[in-house]
C-alpha cells in the first residue's frame, strides 16, 4: 500500500479535505488522484452558527469553490464558507426516496441545499431555512441549477420553526451539533403524522470504554423531550450515519408524531 492510500480525506467536488494539515500528504494525494484539484487541511472543528471549520490550503489550486455531484444533482459549495458533508450522500438519497408528491417538507439548517434539492426533485413542496447568507445564496443557485423550486429562507431555525413548522408533513434536522436542544421546540410545533428526521450523536462506549447499548442515550433524550412537550412519537427507523470518535457515532432517528 502506498502512502497516499493511507491518507484519510473527504472529497467535495474536486477538493480534498484531510484531517491533519500535512503538505507531504497533500502532495501525495494530489499526485495519486486525478479527480482532485485542490487539497485543504482541517485547522478546527466545526464551530459557530454557520457550522464551518477553519481550513488551510496545502496543495493544488488555491480555490475553495467547487461543484459537487451526487445523486444525479449538482451543488455549488465553498468549503471555507459553507457547511457541507459529502458523507451524508446516502442519507440524502434515503430521505428523498421516502418523499410523496406534494408533501410539505421543512429542511432546517439547510446549508447549500443538498437535502432540499433532492426532496424537491421528488415532487415535495420544500421550504429550506439557513442562517448563513453565503449558503443561502448558493442554495438559491443550486435550486436553479437543478431546475427545482424551493422556498429559500434566510433566518434562524430556532425562530422560523414556530412560523413554518406547524403544517409540515416532514421536518429535517441535519445539524452536526445542537439538535438535542432544538428537538423539544420541533416536537411542540409539529402536527400529528409529521415525520422528523433527527440527526444527533450517540455514545456506543463509556469513557471507561465499556460497551453501551446502541442508541439508548438518544432514545432517552427523545422520550424526555416528548414528556416535556406532552406529545407522543414513535421511532420508525434508526441508523448509524457515520463515526465521530472511537466511542461516539453520528446517528439518525426517524420519529413519527402520534
Amino acid at each position: 500500500m502506498n502512502d497516499s492510500a493511507r491518507i484519510g480525506f473527504e472529497l467535495i467536488g474536486d477538493i480534498a479535505i484531510i484531517e491533519k494539515p500535512s503538505k507531504k500528504e497533500a502532495a501525495d494525494l494530489l499526485k495519486s488522484n486525478k479527480r482532485i484539484k485542490s487539497v485543504f487541511g482541517k485547522k478546527s472543528a466545526r464551530m459557530g452558527v454557520f457550522r464551518t471549520r477553519k481550513l488551510v490550503w496545502l496543495a493544488g489550486e488555491k480555490n475553495s469553490v467547487t461543484m459537487h455531484v451526487e445523486n444525479k444533482c449538482r451543488f455549488l459549495v465553498d468549503v471555507k464558507k459553507d457547511y457541507f458533508s459529502s458523507r451524508l450522500s446516502f442519507e440524502r438519497a434515503r430521505v428523498a426516496n421516502l418523499i410523496k408528491k406534494n408533501e410539505k417538507v421543512l429542511v432546517l439548517f439547510a446549508g447549500v441545499g443538498p437535502f432540499a434539492v433532492l426532496c424537491a426533485k421528488k415532487g415535495a413542496d420544500v421550504t429550506a431555512v439557513e442562517i448563513n447568507p453565503h449558503a443561502v445564496k448558493y442554495l438559491k443557485e443550486n435550486a436553479e441549477l437543478n431546475k427545482v423550486k424551493i422556498n429559500c429562507v434566510l433566518g434562524d431555525a430556532f425562530k422560523e420553526i414556530v412560523r413554518l413548522g406547524g403544517d409540515a408533513d416532514r421536518i429535517l434536522l441535519p445539524l452536526p451539533f445542537g439538535s438535542d436542544d432544538f428537538l423539544p421546540d420541533v416536537l411542540k410545533i409539529c402536527k400529528k403524522g409529521c415525520v422528523i428526521h433527527y440527526y444527533t450523536h450517540s455514545s456506543f462506549r463509556s469513557e471507561e470504554k465499556k460497551k453501551l447499548k446502541p442508541f439508548q442515550d438518544v432514545i432517552e433524550r427523545v422520550e424526555k423531550a416528548c414528556v416535556k412537550e406532552k406529545v407522543k412519537c414513535k421511532i420508525i427507523f434508526k441508523r448509524v450515519v457515520g463515526g465521530y470518535s472511537p466511542n461516539v457515532r453520528r446517528v439518525v432517528l426517524d420519529l413519527a408524531l402520534k
